[in-house]
C-alpha cells in the first residue's frame, strides 16, 4: 500500500486483498468524517459477500449509512438478500427513519419473493440430496453437458471460467448455492470487468492474473489478452458472473444430485 494513496483510493482499488479492505472498513467506521459513508458505499460495488456484509454492518448503524445502503441497492451494487441477513435486518429495522423505510419497501418490492423462492429451492435441494440414488458417472455426464464448455476438470473442458480441480472441497452447501444462485457471492475468479483505456478503447474480460506491469484477462472465447496497468483509465467489475443463472430451472433434481455427487468427488 503506497503512503501517497488516500484511504478512498486504496479502499476502491480492485487489486487490494479483501481481508485488508474488511479491516479498513472497520477503521473507516470509527472515523468522524462524513465522507466515510461515500467511501464505504463505493466499496460495496464488485466486492465479495463477506466484505459487503462487513460494510453493511457498519452502514446500518446510522441514518446516513442506511441512505448509502439504499443507494447501493438502487444502483444494483448489492442484492436484497444482503439486507435480509439477520445481522443487518434487525438493525436496519431499528435505525431507519420513515422516509427510508418507505424507500426500502419500494426497492425491495418483488425482490423479497424472488429471493425467498430461490432460497427455498436451495434449502429443499440440500435437504433432499441423496447421493445413493445417482452415480458419479451420470454426474460427470451432466458436467460435460452443462459446465465443460467453460470449466476444466483434470485438463478436460473449456478455459473461459476457472478450472475446477479440487472443487469438491467447497462442500455441499457452497456448491448448491453457487449452482442455483451464482450471483449471490461472486468470487474474484469468476468476475468479469469492463476496462476503459486512456485512449478511449473499451475492453471486457474475465480477470485471470497480474504479471508485473500488466493484467491478464480472458475474452468470452477463452483467449487471454494483456492490458498494461499504465494504460487503464478505469476498471469496473460486473455485478453479474458469466455463469448461467438458469440451472435452477433447467437441471431437474435427479440430474442436479448427480452433478453435485460428481463435483463433491472431485478433490485434489
Amino acid at each position: 500500500m503506497k503512503n501517497s494513496l488516500t484511504v478512498e483510493e486504496v479502499f476502491s482499488d480492485l487489486d487490494e486483498p479483501q481481508l485488508i479492505k474488511e479491516k479498513m472498513a472497520q477503521v473507516l467506521g470509527q472515523s468522524s468524517s462524513l465522507n466515510k459513508f461515500n467511501i464505504l458505499q463505493k466499496g460495496l460495488a464488485g466486492s465479495t459477500r463477506s466484505l459487503q456484509l462487513s460494510i453493511a454492518s457498519i452502514l446500518v448503524n446510522s441514518e446516513p449509512g442506511i441512505s448509502s445502503l439504499l443507494a447501493a441497492l438502487r444502483l444494483g451494487d448489492i442484492k436484497y438478500d444482503l439486507l435480509s441477513e439477520v445481522l443487518i435486518r434487525e438493525r436496519l429495522s431499528r435505525n431507519m427513519n420513515n422516509a427510508q423505510r418507505q424507500e426500502f419497501n419500494k426497492l425491495s418490492s418483488g425482490q423479497a419473493s424472488e429471493s425467498e423462492a430461490r432460497q427455498a429451492l436451495i434449502n429443499a435441494r440440500l435437504a433432499s440430496f441423496d447421493p445413493a440414488t445417482v452415480t458419479v458417472e451420470s454426474g460427470k455426464a451432466m458436467f460435460m453437458q452443462n459446465c465443460s464448455m467453460c470449466h476444466q476438470i483434470k485438463g478436460t473442458g473449456g478455459m473461459i471460467g476457472p478450472q475446477l480441480d479440487g472443487i469438491g472441497n467447497w462442500g455441499q452447501k457452497a456448491l448448491t448455492e453457487k449452482i442455483l444462485d451464482p450471483n449471490r457471492n461472486i468470487s474474484q475468479a469468476f468476475r468479469t470487468y469492463t476496462i476503459t483505456l486512456k485512449n478511449g478503447k473499451v475492453l471486457s474480460g474475465l480477470f485471470r492474473r497480474e504479471e508485473g506491469a500488466v493484467l491478464i484477462f480472458a475474452n468470452p472465447g477463452g483467449s487471454e489478452f494483456t492490458v498494461a496497468k499504465a494504460d487503464i483509465k478505469d476498471r469496473v467489475p460486473s455485478r453479474y458472473t458469466l455463469m448461467p443463472d438458469e440451472f435452477r430451472n433447467t437441471i431437474p433434481k435427479k440430474d442436479f444430485d448427480a452433478l453435485l455427487k460428481y463435483l463433491l468427488a472431485t478433490k485434489e
